[in-house]
């Protein structure tokens, strides 16, 4: 179980960074709140929505240190750290950041319900 939740965060990372919102329709709940290290918070609708218009341009997610803190049959969460690569007026930034997310499995697969990230100094 371990595995498949781990496997079900590389694919949701990977959708990101390439914007594929057939992939992210799956992987994310409904009732997403996913809030960045600016504080905004986005809703699965308003997530996807800026991916497609590149407002959010991920170059890179690179995580490291995670470790699945909670397993059960209907949740994960896992805690870890990432260094982002985010493209923003004509440069990339390079942010290092700690983060918690919550999934939950619902028909068959686990879909990410709940990100929170932090910038490191």
């Amino acid at each position: 179980m371990t595995d498949d939740v781990l496997k079900a965060d590389a694919l949701r990372i990977q959708a990101m960074l390439a914007a594929d919102e057939t992939v992210l329709e799956d992987l994310l709940a409904d009732d997403l709140t996913y809030t960045h290290t600016n504080c905004v918070v986005d809703s699965k609708v308003s997530l996807i929505g800026k991916l497609r218009d590149g407002s959010y341009d991920y170059r890179a997610l690179d995580t490291y240190d995670v470790q699945v803190k909670h397993l059960s049959a209907e949740c994960a969460v896992l805690a870890g750290a990432a260094e982002m690569t985010i493209h923003v007026a004509e440069e990339s930034i390079v942010v290092p950041i700690r983060f918690t997310s919550v999934y939950i499995k619902h028909d068959g697969g686990w879909h990410l319900t709940a990100w929170q990230s932090t910038r490191q100094p």
